[in-house]
């Protein structure tokens, strides 16, 4: 007897769609080279999650006890295996990774064709909440070099409007992988079972009407500049109050925006008035993939995406998450530009600087 079509077994349960396959499938044509890529930042997530549940265990990192010696190690490891796992690829001519001094290059090999893509990431973000069980994460986003050439620096200085795919792993209660090419976000979650990722998700967005959140260090709050500070006010005078929810580590409060709603902010302040997340391995990948999601990622007065690096260190204020709110913020800081330029007192209408971001 077919045991599926037998009393008490119903209709068999489809089979979740898995990253390797779904990758296979979708990458084909000119983005065929980027499956490689992929693959090899999926293999790289493994073992990193692996390390990451066993820091408590062997704070070495849960492996060879390579990098044992440092507050450091465990990001050390992290970068240690997404490079080799880039490098492996055979695709992949430049990596450019935060923290990181100088970008790692990589040429093919005699009668190989040029690397032409380029990588930016953050290894591990969040690593100093690791040892107190805060979930971190791998960001990553994927750049083209122009004319099919090996891919160099100049490729990942222009906006990340001009980025190819972008996605981050969330290593918590599960793992968690966010993935973009440009066409909606598909998320994969790791089965323990089989070690390997499976689609959840086809097309995540950010829920409309979003839940009432915002996410930012309020220890800060002193050295806040004023937009943010009447953006707060704000949220405390609406008929429902905003919740504060801050982690600390930047996939986890992002990861819980783009599932949840609502806005993180890392604004500029007295200290850092240019910011202090890196535009290139932070801001830009997860920007992206908000966008995507429906959402919106501004510095204030730019759309992130449309904001050209001058360097790989370059820093940004950053505000995103659902339209509704990121819209607010740019308005008190249009508003503030606006009064600075011809002493206006009116003050900002809700959300009415989204229509001078091109979204």
């Amino acid at each position: 007897m077919d045991r599926a079509a037998s009393p008490g077994y119903g209709e068999p349960k489809p089979a979740h769609l898995t990253l390797s396959r779904y990758i296979l499938e979708e990458f084909k044509g000119d983005d065929q080279q980027m499956s490689f890529i992929l693959n090899g930042i999926s293999v790289a997530a493994k073992v990193i999650a692996n390390a990451v549940q066993h820091y408590g265990i062997k704070p070495e990192g849960g492996l060879s006890g390579r990098f044992s010696h440092g507050d450091n190690k465990l990001d050390e490891l992290a970068a240690d295996v997404l490079l080799n796992a880039l490098s492996f690829s055979q695709k992949v001519g430049l990596v450019v990774l935060d923290k990181h001094e100088k970008p790692y290059t990589y040429e093919s090999d005699e009668g190989q064709p040029p690397r032409k893509y380029a990588v930016v990431s953050d290894a591990l973000d969040g690593s100093t909440n690791v040892g107190c069980n805060i979930s971190v994460g791998t960001t990553f986003g994927i750049y083209r070099s122009t004319g099919g050439k090996q891919a160099t620096l100049d490729d990942v200085l222009q906006p990340g409007s001009k980025m190819c795919c972008a996605g981050y792993v969330l290593y918590g209660s599960a793992t968690v992988m966010m993935l973009s090419k440009g066409a909606g976000v598909q998320s994969f979650v790791m089965d323990p079972d089989y070690g390997e990722f499976v689609m959840t998700s086809k097309d995540v967005k950010i829920p409309d009407p979003s839940m009432q959140i915002y996410s930012i260090n309020s220890g800060n709050s002193e050295f806040w500049d004023e937009p943010t500070k009447e953006f707060i006010r704000w949220t405390k005078g609406q008929p429902k109050p905003y919740l504060a929810r801050y982690i600390g580590s930047m996939v986890s409060d992002v990861h819980r925006t783009m599932i949840c709603g609502g806005i993180f902010m890392y604004p500029s302040d007295k200290r850092f008035p240019s910011g202090k997340l890196r535009l290139v391995c932070e801001c830009v990948p997860l920007a992206y993939l908000v966008e995507q999601a429906g959402g919106m990622a501004s510095n204030g007065y730019q759309r992130i995406l449309d904001v050209p690096p001058k360097d790989t260190f370059q820093t940004q204020p950053i505000f995103l998450g659902c339209r509704r709110d990121v819209s607010q913020v740019v308005s008190y800081y249009s508003f503030q530009q606006q009064r600075s330029a011809d002493g206006s007192a009116a003050g900002p209408t809700e959300g009415s600087a989204a229509k001078r971001h091109r979204y």
